[in-house]
């Protein structure tokens, strides 16, 4: 399959915190990937797509933003639902964090070659 995406993604697979607008609780989530131009999120609740068009994404204590986001795509399997989300709201700001985090993690090669020859 040929991806289309237009920046690269990073696999994360980290435990996040999703808050919707006007909501006092947060979801428990796992961003699986994330670009500045996207990302891919699992939880066990089923949302409504216009949900996300307001949210506060937290991966950690240090490290949320606000964003607005369109579902691309839905799936719900053994009671997990992943959606892919397209950010169509970001501060720059943010979206450079996201950036500079995803550019300064290696790749999947690098991570592989790491323990090679000692």
């Amino acid at each position: 399959m040929e991806d289309r995406r237009g920046s690269p993604r990073l696999v994360i697979n980290q435990l996040a915190e999703l808050r919707i607008k006007d909501k006092l609780r947060s979801i428990p989530c796992t961003v699986e990937d994330i670009s500045e131009s996207g990302m891919r999120v699992s939880l066990s609740r089923s949302l409504f797509p216009d949900v996300f068009s307001d949210v506060n994404l937290a991966l950690s204590d240090n490290f949320g933003f606000d964003l607005g986001a369109t579902v691309a795509w839905q799936e719900s399997v053994e009671g997990r639902n992943t959606y892919g989300l397209r950010f169509n709201r970001i501060d720059d700001f943010d979206r450079k964090r996201i950036s500079q985090y995803v550019g300064n993690s290696p790749s999947e090669e690098e991570k592989n070659n790491w323990w090679k020859g000692l």
